[in-house]
């Protein structure tokens, strides 16, 4: 079980420790473990991490090939309304304790890190992740999202915002393309985004392969075969431009 720190505290252990590690150890921490799963570094008293999918509950997996869950994940869990519903109620106090019970379940199945909420602005009503979102409105999105957030967080499970960004819709999802001008990126998509990191996931982000926006004006391109270019967009927005001060989770 991970035990909450104030933030001050768990930054200093976490430097302490990485400044600990090897260059081995620390490439294969970033590498993830399994498909679920941070592996341990049992020399520095590092536990393995799980993860799960979310947004509307812990998600309940009996389909991964490469490990049985069935050994760590919860029997069942509790299955919320979905977000549109939670943004449609234009409650942020009440999206505060919906995700604090969720976060609640994550600790009692020694969930370290929920990967949702899912916030992608609701563009294309084809999308079949809709339901999972918070809907059109970016000031609404905002302002529900960040008690998302600090309400997972005050349990000690760590939120993930996802799929950033500009990410409307699921066919083709790792090889799709967005193209939106710099002005809409800013005022329609990324708002909810930077609500989330403000709230306190400045640590965590989640993000697919192959898709993010394009320069309206400019050539596509193919996400997966040109890596120097993909995702160039994303990162200039998230790093250079500060939004993201932590890590960037890839699929």
């Amino acid at each position: 079980m991970f035990q909450p720190l104030p933030y001050n505290e768990s930054d200093k252990m976490a430097r302490a420790v990485l400044s600990s590690m090897t260059l081995d150890e620390k490439i294969a921490y970033i590498g993830g473990d399994r498909m679920f799963f941070i592996r341990p570094v049992p020399r520095l008293n590092l536990k393995e991490v799980y993860m799960t999918d979310a947004t509307q509950g812990i998600h309940i997996r009996n389909n991964v090939s490469d490990i049985d869950l069935r050994y760590y994940q919860l029997e069942k869990s509790t299955a919320f309304p979905c977000l549109l519903l939670l943004a449609a109620t234009w409650n942020p106090e009440l999206s505060y304790k919906y995700a604090q019970a969720i976060g609640e379940e994550c600790r009692a199945g020694g969930i370290g890190i929920l990967l949702g909420p899912g916030m992608n602005i609701y563009r294309h009503s084809q999308c079949g992740r809709n339901f999972e979102y918070f809907g059109e409105d970016p000031f609404l999105v905002s302002r529900i999202v960040e008690q998302y957030v600090k309400g997972v967080q005050c349990t000690g499970t760590a939120a993930t915002l996802k799929h950033f960004a500009a990410n409307n819709t699921d066919y083709f999802r790792r090889k799709s393309n967005s193209v939106v001008d710099e002005r809409t990126l800013h005022e329609i998509y990324v708002p909810a985004f930077k609500a989330g990191i403000d709230a306190g996931a400045e640590k965590e982000f989640k993000d697919s392969p192959g898709y993010g926006y394009i320069p309206e004006g400019e050539s596509l391109y193919n996400g997966w075969n040109d890596e120097e270019e993909k995702n160039q967009p994303v990162y200039d927005i998230n790093y250079k431009e500060g939004i993201v001060e932590g890590y960037q989770v890839e699929q």
